[in-house]
């Protein structure tokens, strides 16, 4: 699932669960309503993502660039090592800055875990 927030400044971008070829029929949605709210900086929230294949780093890659041409901010968070492989593998992990402080709450023990160690629309 894709859920998109925002702030006076920022659009978050949160995924939870799979973010591959299945949901490839969302992207373009939303890409469209995060340029269409043309947010200086862009929060990708992958705190609660499981597994991240090529066609959802695209995805990102997408929102990243779009932001970008808005001389915007694309920022990281959340980001185990095997996003960021998939991400540095097809040569863009350079468009993102990674938030490698940022603590992800664990949901289902209420605890946090460090993302190196995972008011919205659903989409």
């Amino acid at each position: 699932m894709i859920e998109l927030s925002t702030t006076t400044s920022s659009t978050v971008v949160t995924v939870s669960g799979d973010l591959d070829v299945s949901e490839r029929g969302h992207f373009p949605d939303v890409v469209a309503r995060v340029n269409e709210l043309r947010r200086p900086q862009l929060v990708v929230d992958l705190c609660r993502a499981d597994f991240v294949d090529t066609s959802g780093a695209w995805f990102l890659v997408s929102l990243a660039e779009r932001t970008q041409s808005r001389h915007g901010v694309s920022v990281l968070r959340g980001a185990d090592d095997r996003s960021l492989y998939v991400l540095d593998v097809i040569g863009a992990l350079h468009l993102f800055q990674v938030d490698e402080h940022h603590f992800c709450e664990d949901t289902l023990s209420g605890t946090g875990t460090s993302a190196l160690d995972g008011a919205g629309m659903d989409i």
